[in-house]
């Protein structure tokens, strides 16, 4: 089941990934109405004095307190009863995710399995754009896909069945296992070597 949390965005944010409402005057409960009503909307903005309202496919983690006194806009995203409430959820991917600190590819594997949890599986276009944002707010952010020696595989075991590569990747060489989310427009994916300190992001599979 769904719930609606508020938080508040950086005024630079409302370029990015929206899609304007074209009912004119729309309330904030038919904002919200419309946006439930579409499953690639994870969240929404809505400017109060104005009466406009925009979707969004992508939930921000960049926030500002000042954007509603300021610009009296206030932004809304989806919550999911099995995300935690410090996690990430976007309702469009489908997708609970935390970006924790930064280290190899192994100790950031470990710490999400103690958890219960997974390094980040990237198996659609959704989470692709989802996690490419969550990179250019953060940085190099590990996948959980590496190569077992014969194919590439997530830690959970099953197959590469949606692939995001960078040009030219991935690279042939003994030592290149790791795949890492590159901070580097386009931010896609580049396999390396697992000792390099990216960002961890566990994901809680709902």
């Amino acid at each position: 089941m769904l719930q609606l949390i508020a938080s508040f965005m950086a005024m630079n944010l409302l370029q990015q990934d929206l899609i304007p409402l074209s009912s004119s005057s729309p309330s904030l409960a038919f904002c919200a109405y419309t946006c439930l009503s579409d499953s690639s909307c994870s969240s929404f903005f809505y400017q109060r004095q104005h009466l406009r309202c925009y979707h969004s496919t992508l939930v921000y983690i960049t926030t500002s307190s000042a954007m509603e006194n300021v610009t009296g806009v206030v932004y809304y995203s989806w919550a999911h009863p099995e995300c935690p409430s410090d996690y990430v959820f976007s309702r469009g991917a489908y997708l609970c995710v935390k970006i924790g600190g930064q280290t190899d590819w192994f100790v950031a594997s470990d710490t999400c399995a103690d958890r219960g949890e997974r390094l980040v599986k990237i198996d659609t276009g959704s989470k692709q754009r989802q996690m490419a944002y969550m990179s250019s707010e953060v940085g190099e952010i590990w996948t959980g896909l590496h190569y077992t020696g014969s194919e590439f595989r997530w830690t959970d075991g099953s197959l590469m069945n949606y692939s995001s590569w960078y040009p030219g990747q991935p690279l042939v060489l003994p030592s290149f296992i790791c795949v890492v989310l590159y901070d580097v427009v386009p931010r896609t994916w580049h396999n390396g070597y697992c000792t390099f300190p990216y960002y961890a992001a566990c994901e809680v599979v709902l």
